[in-house]
């Protein structure tokens, strides 16, 4: 699994705790992006494992097939599930095979581009709701056994206010020329010399040639050392505000871990069951039963956390006392977007994962000690019947601007 624009604390605080429901974490290290930080480079380089000066292709199920078959000796045949760049929410790259699959999530590097709002509050709110939906429904399908290898392309900056500007005389077309890198011919002279890392584009391990004029020859890639981004020369200065592309930590910096199947220790608890109580019509309160027990009798009483895949559920944290335990929980469903199955069924089924978290306690002689967080989870579909009599519709945002807010009574 590759998430495109990941920068390490974003996995540590953001898809760690959704990945370690169902796997375990075998191995973590710090990994960094090829420089330049950018996805042409660094994400193909994943799936090519050579430099960029290698690539025979610039297709990344290419790249990937021709890296099986020198390294392993396989030739594999995948199923393209998915190829498509431009989606900002869910898959965007899945290619599946008998022993195999390539699966790439653009979502973090697409919310963050031409976004002006604070960085925390991007992945407070968009990245996190789709963590929450689109990876957790990824990882419901693969099996328990599976082995998943899971790193980033590169990671992402805030863009510094003071420029540097490259001047004409060095570069090819003003194209090579991006905000925290440039192609360049010639050396930066002047007073902004010790503003910018200069590294000769051979050693990258990259094409020596301009990115727009492909015949034309280049011999460094310049880089704006920290506080500072690149200008072209005689042309506006309007970078996102956020951005890659450098060699700050920032944008280098990407997880490298190995996931697996949980070990065989038995867990204090275990959720032995998720299923909603009776039916409920749209817009009524629906109630979840969760059912814990225990994995052996005479255990000591336990602080748990019981969290969802729904933001409309609230969080809830209840002491454990060692025995079956049945907990309700009630909320009125959001319905989101209807679709036309959905109208025609005259039922939405809505997947609710429950996430159970307790501190591990670690017995020692006659001590009991606080070990690691656990976190199992389970997923229930629950139902809502939809009321036929009213109106579902999807209002384009667009249409907002030009007709106002869209009335109540039309809000699906």
């Amino acid at each position: 699994m590759v998430f495109d624009g990941l920068r390490t604390d974003a996995w540590d605080e953001l898809l760690r705790p959704v990945f370690e429901e169902r796997f375990e974490v075998i191995e973590s290290r710090p990994g960094s992006a090829l420089i330049p930080t950018e996805t042409r480079i660094s994400r193909k380089a994943i799936s090519a494992g050579c430099l960029p000066e290698a690539f025979t292709s610039t297709n990344e199920l290419y790249l990937l097939k021709a890296w099986l078959e020198a390294h392993l000796g396989l030739d594999v045949y995948f199923d393209v599930v998915r190829d498509d760049d431009t989606v900002a929410s869910g898959m965007t790259v899945r290619y599946v095979s008998d022993r195999f699959e390539y699966i790439v999530f653009n979502f973090t590097d697409k919310n963050l581009h031409n976004n002006p709002q604070d960085l925390a509050f991007i992945y407070n709110t968009t990245v996190r709701e789709i963590v929450r939906q689109d990876v957790r429904s990824v990882l419901r399908e693969l099996p328990d056994d599976a082995l998943i290898f899971l790193t980033s392309d590169h990671g992402f900056i805030p863009v510094p206010t003071p420029t540097v500007t490259v001047p004409d005389d060095i570069i090819v077309d003003r194209h090579d020329v991006r905000y925290r890198n440039a192609y360049t011919t010639d050396h930066l002279e002047g007073g902004k010399v010790d503003h910018v890392v200069e590294f000769d584009a051979r050693a990258l391990g990259i094409e020596p040639v301009s990115e727009t004029v492909r015949s034309a020859p280049i011999r460094y890639v310049l880089f704006p050392r920290p506080g500072y981004t690149l200008r072209r020369p005689k042309w506006g200065h309007d970078p996102d505000r956020y951005t890659h592309g450098g060699l700050s930590l920032a944008e280098c910096s990407v997880p490298m871990v190995v996931l697996g199947p949980r070990r065989k220790d038995q867990p204090l608890l275990r959720i032995e069951s998720v299923r909603q109580i009776g039916s409920v019509s749209e817009g009524e309160e629906l109630e979840l039963e969760i059912v814990i027990v225990p994995a052996q009798a005479g255990m000591p009483e336990v602080s748990i956390a019981l969290t969802f895949s729904r933001d409309e559920i609230p969080a809830r944290r209840e002491v454990y006392r060692g025995t079956h335990a049945t907990y309700i929980v009630r909320w009125t469903p959001r319905l989101g977007e209807i679709t036309v199955d959905d109208r025609q069924r005259g039922t939405v089924v809505l997947p609710v994962t429950v996430i159970l978290a307790y501190r591990n306690q670690v017995f020692d002689k006659n001590r009991v000690s606080q070990g690691e967080i656990v976190r199992l989870s389970k997923t229930a579909d629950v139902r809502v019947k939809l009321d036929p009599a009213r109106l579902h519709r999807r209002v384009d945002s667009k249409l907002d601007l030009l007709m106002g807010k869209v009335p109540k009574g039309l809000r699906s």
